[in-house]
């Protein structure tokens, strides 16, 4: 089963188009992102988990897929 939980007192790099950032949090619902920012805050759930970013950052995943 998919987890759902949520990160909250984060900043979000998002990396998209626009390099947004994001104050807020990030909701996971079945392992997919519900939501983000304030949104997220106000998200439902249920989490199974619910994590306190203590004002850090969170930002995508870095994979280097460059071997030598």
């Amino acid at each position: 089963m998919p987890a759902s939980w949520l990160i909250r007192n984060a900043t979000l790099l998002t990396l998209n188009e626009h390099d947004e950032v994001v104050p807020g949090g990030l909701a996971v619902i079945d392992g997919r992102i519900a939501a983000v920012g304030e949104a997220a805050l106000r998200h439902p759930g249920p989490f199974q988990r619910v994590i306190d970013a203590e004002a850090g950052i969170v930002l995508p995943g870095f994979v280097q897929t460059q071997v030598h």
